[in-house]
């Protein structure tokens, strides 16, 4: 996931080649974050209670496509 992550950053809009570059490395970072289940769970946790919006949207050569908006409200600190 950190070197999808690094080519993401590493991408100039200036090249002709950049959104291709870019669409191959958020395919290679949610391909690496689809393989462990554990991932998914520990970015959820990170956005718990902090009003984040998850969106996943799932396709591949294999399956139809599943999307799901997971809508994290923050939470009223006790006082």
């Amino acid at each position: 996931m950190q070197k999808a992550l690094r080519k993401m950053a590493s991408v100039d809009g200036s090249s002709s080649d950049s959104r291709e570059t870019l669409a191959k490395a958020y395919a290679d970072f949610g391909e690496a974050m689809s393989k462990n289940p554990f991932t998914i769970q520990t970015i959820l946790n990170m956005t718990l209670g902090r009003g984040a919006d998850v969106y996943f949207s799932i396709e591949t050569t294999r399956t139809k496509k599943h999307e799901a908006i997971l809508r994290w409200i923050p939470m009223k600190r006790r006082r």
